[in-house]
């Protein structure tokens, strides 16, 4: 998801060190979080370099800027500035932050101002993996880990430094018009005894988005290993700041408590030669949680060295999951590092049998997940999850449900809570991809029950709202903006509601999930009226142009290019041609026939796709054009969604800073590159079949497990090359696949997947005919 942000301040940035080819010994070495990290001219991938666990409920980074919705808190270009480490639940950089709070050590003067306190560092100073950083800046050595819900610091002082201290950042200041300003507090008291920190931020820079949240907190405990000498607070300055700037800060010096928008404090500590071990413990429920977590996630006496050993062997496993063979170290790199981004969302927020919601601002019993980009991450990324995280797949499916009897609807975008940013409904596609996929950890019958309510009632207020892109929508969220007139008309009308074209398609798509679970709850008569819903699309297909286009509530057609703001979400008249996966024969026979309907794929990837117009709505960065390269197949041209895939893979990611063409998305652009890269990909995720593509490994192999009988995928690419892009055949366990389609349900039962590639395309397979679902 990368709505248009329009961010104008300056940025600093770090360098890092990493494991060269020739040491990788293991899939965890090919990891490389600086990948994707390059952000401004160009975009990038907006990623940070995470330290943590996978789903954690908080990961930590090195600061090289504050973060604000549209800036996350590091860019790897320009001069070099480390201002703390930052705990941070962001989960992309069109995202805000929330309940964070940065801590960074120091020698010197005390100065807590972001804007005068950067210490410098260089290239050859900071390392950063999954499970440990370790950063020098200015004379001070930090090296730490993190588990889930804790972290372990310990600092390396200079021998004989002045005034050797410690910032603690409770709450801070936004001038982005993207983020939330208005005020919120902060929190911070040292203890008497001179051991600890508590404190509480409840900033959510999304929140203007949403509704109160009273109670909402994020909670932070500090524990030292030997005891400051002395404290004091800062707080915001009363003089105003200059516009677009900073608000600056005044010292307290031997103040022990602050509560503030601006807030914070620090810590000083005599001279010594042994490290300063800080242990953090972080909690959405209360101080007591918060130390109560520490206590289960970092055990007494534990070295840094020690944890980030155990949190290695974490990634390791995951690692595991999913290993590949080839002689490309590019390929090895983004692959490796895609899975590393693919396992950090949604973020676990359960804390040992309960969790906060901010569906209705309450702690409740049971395990929960947050940060799901639906939008985006429908597509690919949860469908990954499915083959290398089953057995967090049910427990994400109840926290969608949960959502629900909380709030009361299923979530597109939480951060925490609603935002009600993005169209559609993807958790509807999500809930029926995890049910045709066989899991059965959550209730089908709760499921359709919340995906009945989205689908079919509307939101206070619906016909007055124009829902535009990230609208104050309060207490009702946008789900499925726009479905009075959906329902009404048959379509979503372009004077009416923002992105209407881009609705209309989707709304119809999520109809074919409904019908999923309307048959899985055994509700036949819905689901047929779902499945013959989902054809509704074709009301704003304009036969003259032979595109889809905005169309008002008069039936009459609308101008793409001009008017009511934005028609389309994140693409053009031209890419949304493609955008109704579940009805390619539909699309096919309104086009002429199967040859002009790939002729139409061959002139938008000639003269669009790799030439994105002004606003980058054509780039493979933006998702409607995720399952299109794959479209081919379903026209009988097999060998042009092989070459178009080889290209997107080579032309669209890389192994540098920069990464992908676009934002990382929790995870939907790795997730695409994995599946595209082993050979397959959903195209409709809640059918359970994946599009054979062109594979670009030598061999792959999947773990399967829980909820699945343990077993082993083995994919073999015999003949795989640059130039061998062709598949020439595929077989499963010895017998021929006789078409462009794999089974999820057959893969998961173990085996050998082989793909046998060739030069050049084969003959038998242009324009077979294909089985009408």
């Amino acid at each position: 998801m990368k709505k248009t942000i329009a961010v104008a301040l300056a940025s600093v940035s770090l360098g890092v060190c990493r494991l060269g080819a020739g040491m990788a010994t293991e899939p965890l070495d090919w990891v490389d979080p600086m990948i994707g990290t390059q952000t401004g001219k160009g975009e990038g991938g907006g990623m940070m370099p995470m330290t943590g666990t996978p789903f954690g409920s908080i990961q930590w980074v090195p600061m090289s800027r504050r973060t604000e919705v549209g800036r996350v808190s590091f860019e790897c270009a320009g001069i070099t500035n480390f201002l703390g480490f930052i705990a941070t639940r962001q989960p992309a950089i069109c995202m805000g932050d929330w309940g964070h709070f940065s801590l960074m050590p120091r020698v010197g003067a005390v100065e807590c101002d972001f804007s005068k306190r950067g210490a410098v560092s260089s290239m050859e100073q900071l390392d950063s993996t999954p499970y440990r950083a370790e950063i020098t800046a200015s004379g001070v050595r930090t090296v730490m880990s993190a588990t889930s819900r804790a972290a372990l610091f310990e600092i390396h002082f200079p021998d004989g430094a002045d005034t050797p201290h410690i910032v603690i950042d409770a709450s801070r200041d936004y001038v982005n018009g993207w983020s939330d300003k208005s005020p919120k507090d902060g929190f911070l008291e040292f203890s008497r005894d001179g051991k600890s920190v508590t404190g509480w931020n409840s900033d959510r820079l999304d929140a203007h988005h949403s509704y109160p949240l009273p109670n909402f907190k994020g909670w932070f405990v500090l524990e030292f290993s030997r005891p400051f000498v002395s404290c004091g607070t800062y707080e915001g300055s009363p003089e105003p700041p200059a516009p677009h700037r900073y608000r600056g800060v005044r010292l307290k010096d031997g103040e022990r408590k602050v509560k503030g928008d601006v807030a914070g404090g620090w810590a000083v500590f005599a001279p010594s030669s042994a490290p300063l071990c800080v242990r953090v413990g972080v909690s959405l429920i209360s101080p007591e949680q918060a130390r109560e977590n520490l206590r289960r996630e970092i055990r007494p006496g534990e070295t840094v060295g020690a944890l980030s050993a155990r949190m290695k062997e974490v990634w390791r496993e995951r690692m595991g999951r999913l290993t590949i063979e080839t002689a490309d170290e590019s390929v090895k790199r983004i692959f490796y590092t895609g899975i590393y981004h693919a396992s950090l969302y949604p973020r676990e927020i359960g804390e040992y049998g309960r969790y906060y919601s901010a569906f209705d601002d309450k702690v409740h019993e049971g395990e929960s997940y947050t940060c799901y980009s639906g939008w985006d991450t429908y597509r690919a990324e949860h469908p990954l999850l499915t083959l290398v995280a089953p057995e967090r797949v049910d427990g994400m499916m109840r926290a969608l449900l949960q959502a629900y009897d909380e709030g009361g609807w299923l979530p597109k975008w939480p951060n925490p809570g609603y935002t009600g940013i993005m169209v559609g409904g993807p958790a509807e596609v999500m809930l029926a991809e995890a049910w045709a996929k066989g899991f059965r950890g959550f209730d089908v019958g709760k499921a359709y029950e919340a995906v009945r309510k989205n689908a079919t009632t509307p939101q206070k207020n619906d016909r007055e709202c124009t829902w535009r892109d990230r609208g104050c929508f309060g207490e009702f969220p946008e789900t499925r903006a726009g479905l009075s007139w959906y329902q009404e008309l048959g379509y979503v009308p372009c004077d009416k509601v923002y992105e209407s074209v881009s609705r209309t398609q989707d709304f119809a798509f999520d109809d074919t999930a409904a019908a999923v679970l309307a048959e899985a709850a055994g509700a036949a008569q819905d689901a047929a009226f779902f499945r013959n819903r989902s054809h509704t699309w074709t009301n704003v297909w304009c036969a003259g142009k032979r595109m889809c286009l905005p169309k008002n509530a008069a039936g009459e057609w609308c101008d793409p290019k001009s008017g009511f703001a934005w028609h389309y979400t994140e693409c053009i008249p031209e890419t949304a041609l493609w955008c109704v996966p579940h009805d390619i024969p539909l699309l096919s026979g309104l086009l002429g026939g199967d040859k002009a309907f790939a002729d139409r794929l061959d002139r938008y990837f000639e003269e669009n796709f790799f030439k994105p117009d002004r606003w980058r709505t054509t780039i493979h960065g933006n998702e409607p054009s995720h399952h299109v390269a794959y479209l081919y197949n379903r026209v009988g041209r097999p060998d042009k969604t092989q070459e178009r895939v080889r290209e997107i893979m080579a032309r669209c990611y890389s192994a540098t800073r920069k990464g992908f063409d676009g934002n990382e998305d929790c995870g939907q652009m790795s997730a695409w590159y994995i599946l595209s890269a082993i050979g397959f990909y959903p195209v409709e995720p809640q059918s359970g079949r994946y599009e054979i593509g062109s594979p670009i490994v030598d061999s792959a192999t999947l773990q399967i497990s829980h909820p699945y009988r343990r077993a082993e995928l083995k994919i073999t690419v015999l003949g795989n090359s640059p130039e061998n892009r062709y598949v020439r055949s595929v077989s499963f366990n010895g017998q021929k696949i006789c078409g462009t389609e794999l089974e999820h349900s057959d893969l998961m039962r173990g085996g050998e997947l082989v793909f046998e590639m060739a030069r050049t395309p084969g003959t038998s397979r242009q324009f077979p005919e294909r089985k009408q679902k």
